[in-house]
């Protein structure tokens, strides 16, 4: 179940089992991080089990994330967007059912951009882009198959988005 830590003596508590166990470079920072923005009336506390936030980034006054459905087997995804409130928070738009694990979530201006992994390939991946809306969440670019890339930084420069990266094997 999703568990947000509403006192800063319960998230230290966290960080500190996390220390104890040795688990520091095996955990994301953004996991730990998304639940200290989580307010107690978020509709993110009410995810069906099997349902699980995997990256977000702020854009414009609002958390856009992903939700993957893990629980059905589909391994489905999904962008979300909440102003922090129930009555702000829902789906923004379905992504095809090939396209998994969405991350490194990077918001430049008025978009978000960030990779999935697209299982219709040998290991690919696509490049996405959202504005937090239906309409304007599509693919950027297939980086082809057999292709995918780590800590890819994306950067706009004008109205072009660059991004650099190396593959799985350091290239």
């Amino acid at each position: 179940a999703f568990t947000p830590w509403t006192t800063v003596e319960t998230y230290v508590d966290l960080l500190n089992v996390v220390g104890d166990l040795g688990l520091t470079d095996h955990v994301a920072p953004v996991q730990l991080a998304i639940r200290l923005l989580v307010t107690w009336q978020s509709r993110l506390l009410e995810l069906p089990e099997g349902l699980y936030v995997s990256d977000f980034a702020a854009l414009a006054g609002r958390l856009v994330f992903a939700v993957t459905n893990i629980g059905d087997g589909s391994y489905s995804v999904e962008i979300w967007s909440s102003d922090g409130t129930a009555q702000g928070t829902g789906k923004v738009a379905a992504l095809p059912s090939a396209l998994h694990n969405p991350y490194f979530f990077t918001s430049l201006g008025t978009e978000i951009w960030f990779l999935l992994e697209d299982f219709d390939q040998s290991g690919g991946a696509e490049i996405w882009r959202t504005d937090g809306t239906q309409a304007g969440t599509r693919r950027a670019a297939d980086l082809g198959e057999n292709r995918t890339v780590t800590n890819p930084d994306f950067t706009r420069v004008g109205s072009t988005v660059y991004f650099a990266g190396a593959d799985e094997h350091g290239h």
